[in-house]
């Protein structure tokens, strides 16, 4: 006979069929860690460009459009100018600039999850944690948010 069995071909064809498995995976992760660092990265030119503002004006800036201005824009890439309004998983980000009776905390609120549906992964989110200093956790309206401080002074 000529030909391969049944048995041959199912095996085989296991065999690819979970090492396409694998190379998704990791492909998956590799995508998720590239935003993971853009996200980082983009967040460390915020806190510069926030910073020249408190400089300038004596006061954390109230929003990202704030930072959107002519001067601070220089700090902030040429691409996230636009587009930092949004994460890399496309959540919300935002900023709050808080001022307590003798220091001013600058605020960044990350989106995760909206109504029980993840747009971060969890082992992403734990990465996240361990290079932005992560702060508390908050909900409203069914959308779930990471809070980091980005940039503190005492006064």
């Amino acid at each position: 006979m000529k030909g391969f069995s049944t048995i041959e071909i199912i095996t085989s064809t296991l065999i690819i069929f979970s090492l396409i498995l694998i190379a998704f995976y990791y492909y998956w992760y590799n995508i998720e860690y590239a935003r993971m660092v853009s996200f980082i990265q983009n967040v460390r030119f915020l806190k510069i460009a926030s910073e020249k503002y408190y400089l300038d004006k004596n006061n954390y800036p109230n929003s990202i459009v704030d930072l959107l201005s002519d001067p601070y824009r220089d700090y902030l890439p040429k691409s996230l100018a636009t587009t930092f309004m949004y994460s890399p998983w496309n959540t919300q980000i935002m900023l709050e600039n808080v001022n307590y009776e003798n220091r001013s905390v600058l605020f960044l609120y990350l989106e995760y999850s909206l109504k029980k549906r993840d747009y971060i992964p969890y082992f992403i989110r734990q990465k996240i944690m361990k290079e932005i200093y992560f702060f508390d956790y908050y909900r409203s309206n069914g959308s779930e948010y990471m809070i980091f401080v980005i940039s503190f002074v005492w006064r």
